[in-house]
């Protein structure tokens, strides 16, 4: 899959998301992250393609 492709795709899964679910939730798109190792010996980046925040049931980050 090309990157186009790719950003095709992620665009048009979040459409779905977004007419799927409650209008209090809120879609977030390439949202990186930080987080410690196991050992705390350091920190670690990435990034999610998809974080679905919800007030009341918290949030789901999505990778492909």
């Amino acid at each position: 899959m090309t990157q186009a492709q790719g950003q095709i795709a992620e665009r048009l899964v979040a459409d779905r998301f977004r007419a799927a679910f409650p209008h209090e939730s809120r879609l977030f798109s390439n949202v990186a992250w930080l987080a410690r190792t196991a050992a705390n010996r350091g920190l670690r980046d990435g990034e999610a393609d998809l974080v679905l925040v919800h007030p009341d049931r918290g949030f789901l980050g999505m990778s492909g």
